[in-house]
């Protein structure tokens, strides 16, 4: 047998179906959270735009409700043109304002625009098109870590006065972002907002059996194996991102065995590789700032005040690392009743 003679096919049906970007044709167990997206966002049918905040846990279904509503509305209307920005991937203001007018095949020269001339752009787009940009902006809480929040008021007021109309989907892990907001954006934004809680393991197993119907040979898992990859993910927070990624680890390492069937060992590990992988991604969202501040934080409570004492940086970017790293599961805070002062310590 050659080196690249495999029985390729006796485990997976279909790969692409546990990849991140996969959009199921259908969205199970999150029907009351895409009808309130599809209310909010339909008013742009008749011209009439509004914007929509997301926010809840990771693996959560946030992204993938908003991509299957605007999937489902730019195909019932041609006054629509759908555009997906993650804000980790574009973080400033001016590559967000150049990746829309990419998104709307509109020329931008190599030496770049002026941000209100981008601006004039997308506006140009919608009278010359006869659409109305509707666009989701993932991890938007990069853009308030970095303070580039204000090209949400170079969205809004592309629709209040200048003349253009377009439609934001705001998505983000961090509902306390909303705090930090302008309170113009606040009130245009997070005027419509929607929860997403954490998926129940009798939901991740639902989930989960759906991807391996569409992505395995049916002779190549059991419920067992579903039954343990629902239960990590119920074990993570209910994150749906996890227990998928699970699913199909297990399945590459049964697969690398030459095996036609995944098993328990299989399963197990593939969740060492899981937890690097979310490691990994974890600290891929660090700056230079957030890995000092970690460094110098230990498994012992140590209070704030001797934080900002020890570390030569500005107290608000100090404040705001310690925000990311306690989100993210680093660290872990508490307040002392009596003092009122704010104690860390590193998980």
């Amino acid at each position: 047998m050659g080196l690249f003679d495999s029985s390729e096919g006796e485990i997976f049906k279909n790969e692409e179906v546990f990849s991140p970007e996969y959009l199921p044709n259908e969205i199970i167990h999150r029907d009351k959270e895409v009808k309130e997206i599809a209310y909010f966002i339909k008013g742009v049918l008749k011209g009439n735009p509004a914007n929509v905040f997301l926010h809840g846990p990771t693996g959560s279904g946030k992204t993938s409700c908003a991509k299957y509503v605007l999937k489902e509305l730019e195909e019932y209307s041609g006054k629509v043109k759908n555009i997906y920005i993650n804000c980790w991937h574009y973080s400033t203001r001016y590559s967000i304002l150049s990746q829309i007018a990419y998104s709307l095949d509109q020329f931008v020269p190599r030496r770049g625009l002026a941000p209100d001339q981008l601006i004039e752009i997308i506006i140009e787009y919608g009278k010359k098109e006869g659409k109305i940009p509707v666009i989701i902006l993932d991890e938007v809480d990069t853009l308030c870590k970095k303070k580039e929040e204000g090209v949400l008021y170079d969205l809004l007021r592309i629709g209040e006065s200048l003349g253009g109309k377009v439609s934001c989907i705001l998505i983000t892990n961090d509902y306390g972002i909303v705090m930090k907001l302008d309170q113009r954006i606040k009130s245009s934004f997070v005027q419509r907002s929607i929860q997403f809680v954490p998926y129940r393991p009798s939901e991740l197993r639902d989930i989960l059996n759906e991807r391996a119907r569409a992505g395995l040979f049916p002779e190549s898992y059991d419920e067992e194996i579903v039954g343990a990859c629902a239960g990590f993910g119920a074990r993570n927070k209910g994150d749906a991102r996890i227990a998928v990624r699970l699913l199909w680890n297990s399945a590459k390492e049964a697969e690398k065995e030459s095996r036609k069937k995944i098993e328990i060992e299989d399963v197990e590990k593939a969740k060492k590789q899981v937890l690097v992988e979310k490691e990994g991604e974890r600290k891929e969202k660090l700056n230079d700032n957030d890995n000092e501040i970690l460094e110098n934080i230990s498994s012992e409570w140590v209070e704030s005040s001797e934080l900002y004492n020890k570390l030569n940086l500005d107290k608000r970017k100090i404040r705001i690392s310690m925000e990311t790293l306690e989100k993210l599961g680093f660290i872990e805070s508490k307040i002392d009743r009596n003092t009122g002062s704010k104690s860390v310590r590193k998980l």
